[in-house]
């Protein structure tokens, strides 16, 4: 687990790597912008966000559950997940928001992936959306200017909130 202080000025930006083996692991930042990747990959590994969560660089989980716990997850790069151990998201928390600047998951192999009611925003410039097959809950692209979609995702609803050029394979 992993609790920072408000008055924390969190300047590093190696990657931080979460590695534990066992569940009940929390993750509070309060309101600390994290600035290094966060890797979340322990086999068996659990962490449920308690609060709202922003980095300027990527989060990817190869092995381990990440609870968002009806949070915001927010990062101005890629959303990642990855490998084909053992992984999770869950997502099922009403209110569970995700905003990015890319979204990968094409290996979606030993993948326990839980939309319920949530909603990711893909935001910004050219981007790439690998779906993985999966099904989405919401998912809105703002302001981008190319986006490719990948995989035969399904979707609750999907909104463009901008005159995006849409490509499709």
């Amino acid at each position: 687990s992993r609790t920072l202080h408000a008055t924390i000025v969190y300047t590093a930006t190696s990657t931080v790597t979460w590695s534990s083996t066992t569940t009940g692991k929390t993750i509070t930042n309060a309101g600390v912008q994290v600035k290094g990747i966060n890797t979340f990959d322990g086999v068996g590994g659990e962490w449920t966000i308690q609060d709202d969560w922003s980095s300027t660089a990527s989060y990817i989980i190869t092995r381990g559950n990440l609870i968002i716990n009806g949070k915001t997850v927010t990062t101005t790069q890629t959303f990642q997940i990855t490998g084909t151990t053992t992984r999770g998201l869950d997502m099922g928390t009403a209110g569970s928001i995700i905003n990015c600047a890319s979204w990968n998951a094409t290996t979606i192999t030993s993948l326990t992936f839980v939309k319920g009611t949530s909603t990711i925003n893909i935001t910004g410039g050219t981007t790439t959306y690998n779906g993985g097959t999966l099904t989405y809950y919401d998912v809105n692209f703002v302001g981008n200017t190319t986006v490719d979609i990948n995989g035969a995702n399904g979707f609750n609803n999907v909104v463009w909130t901008s005159a995006a050029v849409k490509t499709a394979s």
